[in-house]
């Protein structure tokens, strides 16, 4: 289980949901017409990390490095990321063309 936070940009938190059980839900939660694209880190994916780095990867491992992690950076696009979308236009660029013509 999870939970969906909303993180104000003045540093304040508010709880939408407290009983997200996957990632698949925490998408359904959001609404699907505004976003292509989310971004979900579960205690899981740290405790995977852990496992390939030789630790155990016990979730109190997990939540010792949760505690240490810049959370707030897993969020941030990074340059591969931007490339998808960069890759995309390259794809379109003869219907990006004709579409940018016809206005």
């Amino acid at each position: 289980m999870g939970q969906l936070i909303l993180r104000k940009s003045d540093g304040t938190e508010t709880t939408i949901r407290e009983d997200i059980r996957d990632s698949t839900e925490l998408f359904d939660v959001i609404v699907r017409d505004e976003c292509l694209a989310v971004k979900a880190w579960h205690d899981e994916d740290v405790q995977t990390a852990l496992k390939e780095q030789g630790y155990e990867g016990t979730i109190e491992q997990a939540y010792a490095v949760i505690n240490h992690c810049d959370c707030d950076a897993l969020c941030d696009c990074t340059d591969g990321e931007w490339q998808i979308i960069f890759d995309a236009i390259e794809f379109a660029k003869d219907e990006l063309t004709d579409l940018q013509t016809q206005q």
